[in-house]
């Protein structure tokens, strides 16, 4: 169970909010439901990507020193052994390339420095010492946890920065009110992390938690189903190593167009059997699938049909589909759905939270939306209840006030939310009795 509170951030005022399973937050338009979602993404997103981003910013500290130790030493053995002639021995830059380097890592890296240079030439040592002395510097200097301490908060801030911009404080509050979006490890637990004022603040054995444990395994951000007619443009120009400080658009799409690479015969199994699980309830709106030839197509019985002509209700299946598909709803997985019923019927609206709901109660993942339709929302509650989830599912209630949004729990009374997103749906029910009334007494 993750608990995060926010205080005076974007929009909102206040809120606290429990993660545990399905968590449904439900109000009126311009009530801080979005910034919810993207605060979500951005801190647990920054979380994990860290652990893209260290491995890699350790590697670039140590790039060019290493390619140069690595070149001018290589050299050296290889017209010792005649590899190659003494016209060719004079130092003119590097051989290899950063790939070298990775392929090296940290502790290829620490085994080289400490090798006997003795065979190098006299015109080279002093190169090679200065280069060996500051390798073993700054080897030094990532294995400290105050340079992985920095590469964390550096990577948490940045991907809040994408997501929020300037909005870390209230737009309502005085200027002298900070904002601060703190996280809590099970509910009354020690705080994790605060962020305050655009400054990361890490509790008592919270960043030697974070950066072992991400908290989830993977975080999605569902924004728009539109995002499906971009998949064609955006395969042709990633690269083939998934990008760690993106925005939540750019992670989904690399998502959708890129399997998770690294799967080992049991997960591949794994995924499979995560797919079949939910693979009726897809087919109830998708009964194709999505498959590449030379660009993205949906295929069903034998038809081909190109991405872009499916109705954008069924694209929110497709993007559900494609995380399954590619291995991003892995247990413990967090996916954040914003308004998804905006491009849904009524009568899909309700498939749609029975999918989610099941995807809760069977993939075992964290599940997080936000809504304002009243058919979506009794849906969520009576499915919620169909498949006993119990304690894990949350509902709350976002509403405006003079200083921001707040937002709060109604577990048990979301009747109080259904009839605030239902009252347009009365007042027409009452200006046609009114209507009808006046036809009567007029005949």
């Amino acid at each position: 169970m993750i608990r995060v509170r926010l205080t005076n951030v974007g929009i909102l005022q206040e809120a606290d909010i429990m993660l545990n399973g399905l968590t449904v937050i439900s109000g009126l338009n311009n009530t801080g439901k979005s910034t919810v979602g993207k605060t979500l993404f951005s801190i647990f997103h920054g979380v994990q990507s860290y652990k893209l981003d260290f491995p890699r910013a350790s590697m670039q500290y140590l790039a060019s020193d290493f390619l140069d130790l690595l070149t001018a030493t290589e050299k050296e053995s290889n017209m010792r052994d005649g590899t190659i002639s003494r016209d060719d021995t004079h130092f003119r830059g590097n051989l290899y390339s950063y790939r070298t380097v990775l392929e090296y890592g940290v502790q290829g890296i620490e085994k080289y420095v400490n090798k006997d240079f003795s065979h190098v030439s006299d015109e080279r040592k002093q190169f090679v010492q200065e280069r060996v002395s500051r390798l073993k510097e700054r080897l030094e200097q990532i294995q400290s946890l105050d340079f992985e301490f920095d590469v964390f908060t550096s990577t948490v801030m940045e991907t809040f920065r994408k997501e929020l911009g300037q909005n870390s404080k209230n737009v309502f509050a005085d200027d002298a009110v900070n904002g601060d979006i703190q996280v809590f490890h099970d509910n009354g637990g020690d705080i994790l992390l605060s962020l305050t004022n655009k400054r990361l603040i890490l509790y008592e054995n919270g960043f030697k938690e974070l950066k072992n444990n991400p908290l989830f395994s993977e975080v999605n951000y569902i924004e728009t189903p539109f995002l499906i007619d971009e998949m064609d443009r955006f395969y042709n120009v990633i690269d083939d190593r998934p990008p760690s400080i993106t925005s939540h658009k750019e992670a989904m799409l690399y998502k959708m167009v890129a399997p998770k690479s690294g799967e080992d015969v049991i997960e591949t199994a794994l995924r499979k059997k995560r797919m079949e699980a939910l693979s009726a309830e897809i087919a109830n709106v998708l009964p194709g699938s999505i498959e590449y030839k030379n660009h993205f197509v949906y295929r069903y019985d034998e038809h081909e049909f190109d991405l872009s002509t499916l109705a954008t209700g069924m694209k929110s299946y497709a993007m559900i589909q494609l995380l399954l598909q590619n291995g991003y709803l892995p247990e413990n997985a967090l996916l954040i759905i914003d308004e998804p019923e905006i491009h849904l019927h009524p009568a899909w609206q309700l498939l749609y939270a029975e999918l989610l709901v099941l995807m809760v109660k069977k993939l075992h993942i964290y599940l997080v939306v936000a809504t304002h339709s009243p058919y979506f929302l009794q849906a969520l509650d009576i499915f919620q209840e169909q498949y006993e989830l119990g304690n894990k599912a949350h509902f709350y209630l976002a509403e405006s006030h003079e200083k921001g949004a707040r937002i709060s729990n109604i577990d048990g009374n979301i009747e109080k939310s259904y009839n605030l997103m239902a009252e347009p749906i009365l007042t027409l029910r009452k200006y046609r009795d009114e209507m009808q009334e006046q036809d009567d007494d007029n005949s």
